[in-house]
């Protein structure tokens, strides 16, 4: 029995190698019979290819930064909380992007309807890591169309985020406001506290120099405190702490068209013209070849 199997896969790796060797010729034959259809496909699928390409609208792409704001809390710790959470504000910046239109935002007026499809179609957001940063692009039918439109998204973001902030900026102000109202009336009450101690310089103590002294000693401890609060709500109300959503830099338009590329339909047209001409070919081959039978 184990000479019967070792014939069978002899004889098996002989017909193999026998069709290995009339295949390679038949291969050859095959590109030298049909050359001409095989790069006549080629040649004319890459025109073709590229004549598409030509058809179609140019496209700019347009790109942004943009910094999501933040708030510095009032609380001793003077922890910085964002307007907005970093996935929050991609759903929403991409969610105000979809609604955009001619009728609710007025700077889309000088654009077409092109190319606010082309805005809905090709906005993307995405989140810089490790950074309060998000990064936006958009594609436009001009360069022009493609910087109005990454504006217009820009736009909408920072007036929703300002519109979020707005109370907590305005909370920290006021208590800026009352702190130092109250520092300059206690300075200015010290002031006069002293003034009395001075009149009384040169005499002898009495009971209510020592309850000067004590009122002043009083009223500088409060000053000092409210002048740390004071100093605290100045640095949490810095441009460094505080702050609303804002663009890093310009809007950055590419220089030449992103879309179509031509290179690409020239090799897809080359790649489908080539596999045209092949089938072409294998016809015309198995025609040949029945005829001369």
């Amino acid at each position: 029995m184990h000479e019967d199997f070792r014939r069978a896969v002899e004889s098996k790796d002989v017909n193999v190698a026998a069709m290995g060797d009339t295949l390679l010729p038949d291969v050859i034959h095959f590109l030298r019979a049909q050359a001409i259809w095989l790069i006549g496909g080629l040649v004319i699928g890459g025109v073709v290819g590229g004549g598409i390409a030509l058809t179609k609208p140019k496209q700019w792409q347009a790109s942004s930064v943009i910094q999501v704001g933040q708030v510095g809390n009032i609380d001793p710790a003077g922890q910085l909380s964002m307007i907005e959470t970093i996935p929050n504000t991609v759903e929403r910046i991409t969610a105000l992007v979809q609604q955009e239109s001619k009728a609710n935002v007025p700077g889309l007026g000088k654009v077409s309807a092109g190319d606010i499809d082309l805005l809905h179609a090709t906005f993307s957001a995405q989140i810089v890591p490790n950074t309060g940063f998000i990064r936006m692009s958009v594609r436009g039918l001009s360069p022009d169309a493609a910087k109005i439109t990454m504006k217009s998204a820009e736009d909408q973001l920072v007036a929703v985020h300002a519109k979020i902030a707005g109370p907590s900026i305005a909370r920290l102000k006021e208590a800026q406001a009352r702190v130092i109202a109250s520092s300059a009336e206690l300075y200015k009450r010290r002031a006069e506290l002293q003034v009395q101690v001075q009149a009384s310089a040169g005499k002898p103590a009495s009971a209510q120099d020592v309850l000067l002294n004590s009122l002043i000693d009083k009223v500088g401890e409060e000053w000092r405190d409210l002048e740390t609060r004071r100093l605290q709500l100045a640095e949490q109300l810095s441009d460094e702490r505080t702050f609303v959503t804002r663009p890093i830099g310009e809007v950055v338009v590419s220089a030449q068209p992103v879309s179509p590329r031509i290179s690409f339909y020239v090799a897809a047209g080359a790649i489908i013209g080539l596999a045209i001409a092949v089938l072409i070919g294998i016809f015309r081959h198995v025609g040949n070849s029945g005829r001369r039978r």
